[in-house]
């Protein structure tokens, strides 16, 4: 993965990827660090943008598996859509 990265850092795919493996690895801190890496790469290439509805669906799905703080109901203002809901900060 890492290598792939060198290749294309800014690929949703290989974040996704990344994070798929934090999940199964059980990992909800790397998921997150996963997450909170792909909304800053694409924030880089479209300034308040948004990964793509594929992306932010897989973390949602794969944070609801994972126990920790990073559940859905622990306020996470880093949700899928939550930067969207708050207009962006």
């Amino acid at each position: 993965m890492d290598r792939g990265r060198l290749v294309d850092p800014y690929s949703e795919a290989l974040a996704r990827v990344a994070m798929e493996v934090a999940a199964a690895a059980g990992d909800a801190a790397r998921l997150r660090q996963e997450w909170l890496r792909c909304l800053r790469l694409v924030d880089e290439v479209d300034p308040g943008g948004l990964p793509s509805s594929a992306t932010e669906r897989l973390y949602a799905e794969l944070r609801r598996r994972l126990p920790g703080p990073d559940t859905p109901d622990a306020g996470d203002d880093w949700a899928p859509g939550a930067r969207a809901a708050a207009g962006n900060r």
